[in-house]
């Protein structure tokens, strides 16, 4: 279940998250064959959606911010469809590529974070939290493949008349995204208005303290 420094350290993202919100871009492409899925530890509930758009962009050999959504292009180019629109929206943010013998596995490991919004009828909720993400190689190329297992996510925020039925959850997700700057920024300013949209939820700050242990870079980095 979740660390305490993914959850921090995807809260922090999201407080941080600021947005030129701007919309109007074409090229939407799919890559089929991946799966995401979003167990909640709390009630009888899974989120599994099939998503048609994945898009990332690399920041450097060792980053990358990766955009998965069900939500058709129009309702991005349309602010009005999207405040109607029903899907989902994911944000990985990997900061740091696992390498063998030097990055430690465990349940405590963290190297991406994650925001997962769900749209229900143009409502927002906003989860977020973080994992182990395996890549297949460096991100660069024309793709980036990776996957995480049991990662962790919780609600941070939510708009008006957005009911949560999640809660908390484990996030396992396996993708295949294009290298398209241009949707990914597009996708970026979205994510970001929506989660601006959300109101904050009440949470025991005492829970994500980060120890110097969990903030302490592995040996080699």
């Amino acid at each position: 279940m979740p660390t305490n420094r993914c959850l921090f350290l995807a809260f922090g993202a999201i407080i941080a998250a600021t947005s030129a919100l701007t919309a109007g871009c074409g090229g939407f492409g799919a890559l089929g064959g991946r799966s995401t899925q979003l167990d909640s530890a709390q009630f009888p509930v899974r989120l599994k959606p099939n998503f048609t758009t994945r898009v990332y962009t690399p920041i450097s050999e060792n980053e990358a911010d990766v955009y998965l959504t069900d939500l058709p292009e129009s309702a991005f180019d349309d602010p009005n469809e999207l405040s109607r629109s029903s899907g989902q929206l994911v944000h990985v943010h990997m900061f740091l590529r696992p390498r063998a013998g030097r990055t430690p596995v465990d349940t405590t490991a963290c190297t991406a974070t994650v925001r997962y919004i769900v749209l229900a009828e143009g409502r927002v909720g906003v989860y977020t939290g973080g994992g182990f993400l395996f890549p297949r190689g460096a991100p660069g190329g024309k793709h980036f493949a990776a996957t995480m297992a049991d990662g962790a996510l919780r609600l941070y925020a939510k708009g008006p008349g957005f009911v949560d039925r999640v809660g908390s959850g484990e996030f396992d997700i396996s993708f295949r995204a294009r290298n398209d700057e241009r949707v990914s920024e597009l996708l970026q300013r979205t994510a970001d208005r929506l989660s601006l949209s959300a109101d904050p939820v009440v949470l025991d700050q005492t829970r994500f303290e980060l120890t110097d242990e969990e903030i302490e870079t592995p040996e080699g980095e």
